[in-house]
């Protein structure tokens, strides 16, 4: 596998993801590969266009990129393979963009360009978690229910060969198998856990919590304020224990985000200028 940087572009639909990736192969000498991705799980497999008619591709091409193509593939667990073996990703380049959905586990770095004036960040909801809960015990207690389930559980749990020795002994297994049947009688009745009010990502915003590095794209200077606004929202995602613990879980990423406000349609301007640098940096690293 060529060693070359991913740069995954991320945000809501006319945030400006694609104006991000123009600035970035106009201002840049490495050979960028582009793709633009949705996910579509009607599909029965991926799909791979390299049209020259398309606009959107055509605003690649023009801007610079090496290669520009579309990808739409459905949500099954070989994506990410599948993704490696299509034909742009043959062609030689130091970094790919996938802008869009990401087909891949990982990416070098994530961008989120979110709209200045997309609303409010951070909302409060009602938890589900009770509910999640009572979900996992009806799934544990169908598989326990079942002869041979906890020998089952056990195996994926630990491995094949503890398994198969628990096959072995069973009168042991059942004993264990009725005292966890019993338990998860016991959790079921206990007071159900009322709901309560989380932090949550406003869903335009969707993603934002996984960057490393988000852009918050204003139109003029007349969008300065409110840009600025969210981004100190975006800071309370990486230094508040509440929201971080809600948002991410209580090993929440707590790794300072290079976070501007810039308006990507001017190369002078100082935030698109620090965008640009942080990408750039990536794609020096992996070339």
């Amino acid at each position: 596998m060529r060693q070359r940087a991913l740069i995954h572009i991320d945000g809501p639909p006319g945030a400006g993801k694609t104006t991000l990736v123009e600035a970035l192969l106009a201002r840049t000498d490495y050979l960028i590969t582009t793709v633009r991705c949705v996910r579509d799980d009607t599909l029965s497999e991926p799909s791979e266009s390299l049209v020259t008619t398309d606009p959107e591709l055509h605003r690649y091409r023009v801007a610079g990129a090496h290669t520009p193509a579309r990808y739409a593939f459905p949500g099954t667990s070989d994506a990410h393979d599948a993704f490696f073996q299509t034909n742009v990703m043959q062609d030689f380049s130091h970094a790919v963009v996938i802008e869009g959905d990401c087909p891949v586990s990982f990416a070098d770095v994530t961008a989120f360009v979110a709209p200045a004036a997309g609303g409010q960040l951070l909302v409060r909801r009602k938890s589900d978690q009770p509910s999640r809960e009572r979900k996992a015990v009806d799934a544990f207690e169908a598989v326990l229910s079942r002869p041979g389930g906890l020998e089952s559980i056990l195996g994926e749990l630990v491995g094949r060969g503890v398994g198969d020795v628990a096959l072995k002994l069973p009168e042991l297994m059942e004993q264990e198998r009725q005292k966890a049947l019993a338990q998860l009688a016991e959790l079921r009745s206990r007071p159900a856990m009322k709901p309560r009010m989380r932090w949550a990502v406003a869903d335009p915003y969707r993603g934002i919590e996984r960057a490393q590095l988000v852009v918050v794209n204003i139109r003029d200077h007349t969008e300065q304020d409110t840009g600025e606004a969210l981004l100190a929202e975006v800071a309370r995602l990486r230094k508040d224990h509440e929201i971080i613990t809600d948002v991410m879980g209580p090993r929440g990423n707590r790794v300072p985000i290079t976070a501007v406000v810039a308006n990507l349609t001017q190369p002078t301007d100082p935030g698109t200028k620090k965008a640009l640098t942080r990408i750039r940096r990536v794609i020096r690293a992996n070339s």
